[in-house]
């Protein structure tokens, strides 16, 4: 998708295999891959008009070392769009990764950003989690404690199937919305007034960020 309109792009990891995988499926003309260690990366300074990073920061030791990077390859006013999973949401339902060094909230991820040098900062939420019933909640808690894992063996087997269902429309729903809302016309209602939006109210899996280098 990038490739259609950029001059150029690059994509990196620090796996061999990830490395080799894509070169044989995505390479092109305009399209080079190679290893990178997201600490240092191999670019010179002022080189990106944007840069984007999926799922990629709360694998890291150094988050703070990882931002002042993109910084430093971006040029003065590129973007960065950056997603990771929303760790209240992960937390509230019991989705634990090995592989996750740190998960992060909005305002940490601002707090990033800021330090950075990064303005105009917008939040997306993607793949909503309103729709998840109390049925995969509980079930989520008991599979935390040792002691009630016995109920495994009570569950029905449609019990079991219907909760595996609501755990993939997570997976395959990539709806994306705004978060932060935007900036109000007339001057704020008194907080006794005032109703929370159904959007503020919803919860999403993973937080998109867009933000500009200064």
């Amino acid at each position: 998708m990038l490739a259609d309109r950029a001059e150029e792009v690059w994509g990196g990891d620090i796996s061999e295999e990830a490395i080799k995988i894509a070169k044989e499926k995505y390479s092109g003309e305009n399209v080079h891959f190679r290893l990178m260690d997201a600490s240092e990366l191999p670019f010179d300074n002022n080189y990106f008009d944007l840069v984007v990073s999926f799922e990629t920061i709360e694998h890291l030791k150094d988050s703070e070392k990882f931002v002042a990077e993109i910084k430093r390859v971006l040029k003065p006013g590129g973007r960065l769009i950056l997603s990771t999973p929303d760790k209240r949401v992960t937390k509230k339902l019991g989705v634990e990764n090995k592989f996750h060094i740190k998960e992060f909230g909005t305002k940490e991820i601002k707090e990033l950003l800021l330090n950075n040098n990064f303005k105009d900062i917008k939040f997306f939420g993607q793949r909503p989690v309103k729709k998840v019933s109390k049925l995969l909640l509980i079930y989520k808690i008991y599979k935390k404690i040792k002691l009630l894992n016995f109920l495994d063996k009570i569950i029905s087997r449609r019990v079991k199937e219907k909760i595996g269902k609501e755990m993939e429309s997570l997976e395959h729903d990539f709806k994306i919305n705004r978060l932060d809302p935007p900036s109000p016309r007339l001057p704020p209602s008194p907080k006794w007034l005032r109703r929370p939006s159904r959007r503020a109210r919803e919860e999403y899996l993973y937080i998109i960020v867009i933000g500009i280098r200064n």
